[in-house]
C-alpha cells in the first residue's frame, strides 16, 4: 500500500488541508476535526485502498485504517506540513469547550482515549513480557534470582510504580496544559505523602500515603492545573509571562492538588473499583454475560475508552481485573463469525474473503473483522456478540482475573497466570473455546439456512 497516495486521496475527499481544524490519530484510526463537514465523500474514502470505514461521529471524521494508522498519519501530516496552514497537529485530541451533556459525555470518552492510547504500546509490552516469564519462571524455563530476568520481569511493576508521570504527560497534551508544568505537580503528588496528609472527603478520612500506581489523581490534577495556566495565558501578555504563568500556576495548584484534588482522586480510584469489585461478587455469571456481550457495541459508540479506564484502574488498586479478560471472548466472538462466513464463501466459492483480518481480531484488532466481514452482512456481528456472552458465563463461573495489563487477544492468557501457578489459563481456554465455536458453528447454520447472505 502506497501510504503517499493514500494520504492525497484523503485530503482530497475530505475538502482539503484548508478544512482541516485539528488532526490526530489513536490505535487504529484518523481522527479529523473540520471546518465543514458536508465537504467529505465518505462513499470515495471507503472505496480507497487502506481504508476500512469513514465514520462521522459529532464534528469528527474518524478514518478507519488500523494497524499502519501511523504510517498514514505521517503521510498525511507531511502534506499538511507542506504549507502554513493553522491546523492543530498532534496525537492527543484536544477537548472541545461547548457544555452541552452530550458533547461533555464525547469530551469525556475522548479524554479517556487522548490520555490512555499513547500509553497502550509501552503497558501491553510491558504487561505481556511479563506474562511471558511468568509462564517461562513456573517451568523451570528461567530463574528469577538471575538479576537481568529479574530486572526484565519488574519493568511491568516500574512502568505501573510510575504510571501518574505517564498519565500526568499525555493528559497535559489531552487538556492543551505546558507538559513540563503538569509533570512538576504530579511530582509534588509524589513528595508530599512523607508529611501524611490526611483529608476527610464524603465524611471518610483519605490518607494519601502514595500516588504511585494510580490513574485518576494524575487526571483530575491536570485537568484543574491545565485550566488554571489557559486562563492565566488569557490574563497576562507580558514580556516575562513565561515565568509569572508557571509560578501562579504552581503557588495556586500544588496546594490545593495536594490537599483537595489530589486525595479526591484517591478516593475516587478506590471507590469506583470497591463498587465494581462489589457489583462482580454479587453476580460474577451475570456481569460477564453482559460485558463481554457488549463490549464490541461499545467499541463501534466510543465508549470503551471509559470501560478501560474503569478496568485499567480496578486493575492498578486490586491488582487484578475481571473485565479485561473478557476482551478475549469480545474478540472471538467476532472471529469465530467471520471464520464461518471465510469457510461458507469458501466452500460455495463466493466472493473471497481473506483470512488476515481474522487472524488479526483473534490477537485483539477486530475492526478490520468487523468494518469488513461481520458489520456489511450485521449478522455475523450479532452472532459474535451473543457467542461472546456465551463465552462470558464460563469466564464468570470460573472468575477469570487478569494480573497485567496486556494484549487484547488470546495472548492476554498468558497475564491470567501468577507464579504460585494457581492461575486462569485454563478457565480463559476454555471459555475462548467456546465462544469461538458457538460463533462458528451458528454462523455456518445461519448461512447454510439463508444461503443468499453469503457475500459481505
Amino acid at each position: 500500500m502506497n501510504t503517499n497516495s493514500l494520504a492525497k486521496n484523503i485530503l482530497s475527499n475530505i475538502g482539503g488541508k484548508s478544512n482541516i481544524e485539528q488532526f490526530s490519530h489513536c490505535a487504529t484510526r484518523l481522527r479529523i476535526n473540520l471546518h465543514d463537514l458536508s465537504k467529505v465523500d465518505i462513499s470515495n474514502l471507503e472505496n480507497e485502498d487502506g481504508i476500512i470505514r469513514a465514520i462521522i461521529s459529532g464534528s469528527q471524521l474518524q478514518i478507519i485504517v488500523g494497524s499502519h494508522v501511523n504510517k498514514v498519519y505521517e503521510s498525511v501530516n507531511k502534506l499538511i506540513l507542506s504549507d502554513n496552514s493553522e491546523i492543530i497537529i498532534d496525537k492527543q485530541a484536544k477537548v472541545n469547550n461547548t457544555t452541552n451533556y452530550s458533547t461533555i459525555f464525547k469530551n469525556t470518552c475522548s479524554v479517556f482515549s487522548a490520555t490512555m492510547t499513547p500509553l497502550i504500546g509501552p503497558l501491553l509490552s510491558v504487561g505481556l513480557l511479563k506474562g511471558l516469564l511468568t509462564i517461562a519462571i513456573i517451568f523451570n524455563v528461567i530463574s528469577l534470582n538471575t538479576p537481568s530476568i529479574s530486572l526484565i520481569y519488574h519493568l511491568y511493576d516500574i512502568t505501573i510504580f510510575f504510571l501518574p508521570f505517564l498519565i500526568g504527560y499525555t493528559a497535559s497534551l489531552a487538556f492543551g496544559g505546558s507538559s513540563a508544568l503538569m509533570l512538576t505537580i504530579i511530582a509534588a503528588l509524589f513528595f508530599m505523602p512523607s508529611s501524611n496528609v490526611n483529608i476527610s472527603i464524603f465524611n471518610e478520612l483519605i490518607n494519601s500515603t502514595s500516588y504511585s500506581s494510580t490513574l485518576f489523581p494524575a487526571v483530575f490534577c491536570v485537568l484543574f492545573s491545565s485550566t488554571i495556566e489557559k486562563t492565566l495565558k488569557k490574563l497576562i501578555n507580558n514580556s516575562i509571562s513565561f515565568i509569572i504563568i508557571p509560578l501562579i500556576t504552581l503557588v495556586i495548584c500544588v496546594p490545593l492538588c495536594i490537599y483537595y484534588i489530589g486525595p479526591f482522586g484517591y478516593w475516587f480510584s478506590h471507590a469506583a473499583a470497591y463498587y465494581y469489585n462489589e457489583l462482580f461478587s454479587v453476580s460474577p455469571i451475570i456481569v460477564c454475560f453482559i460485558i463481554a456481550g457488549l463490549w464490541q457495541l461499545a467499541v463501534l459508540a466510543g465508549i470503551h475508552w471509559v470501560l478501560a479506564s474503569l478496568m485499567f484502574n480496578t486493575l492498578l488498586i486490586s491488582g487484578y481485573d475481571t473485565i479485561l479478560p473478557l476482551l478475549i471472548p469480545a474478540v472471538l466472538g467476532q472471529a469465530g463469525a467471520a471464520l464461518g462466513v471465510y469457510l461458507i464463501n469458501k466452500i460455495t466459492k463466493k466472493q473471497k474473503i481473506g483470512l488476515h483480518p481474522i487472524l488479526s481480531a483473534i490477537f485483539g484488532l477486530t475492526e478490520p473483522v468487523i468494518y469488513k466481514i461481520n458489520m456489511p452482512l450485521r449478522f455475523p456481528f450479532i452472532i459474535g456478540c451473543i457467542s461472546a456472552s456465551i463465552g462470558g458465563i464460563a469466564y464468570g463461573a470460573y472468575q477469570v482475573k487478569i494480573y497485567s495489563f496486556g494484549i487484547l487477544g488470546i495472548l492476554s492468557l498468558l497475564q491470567t497466570e501468577t507464579l504460585t501457578g494457581t492461575g486462569y489459563i485454563t478457565a480463559g481456554l476454555i471459555g475462548g473455546l467456546v465462544t469461538i465455536i458457538c460463533a462458528l458453528l451458528i454462523t455456518v447454520l445461519y448461512m447454510i439456512i439463508k444461503p443468499k447472505q453469503l457475500q459481505p
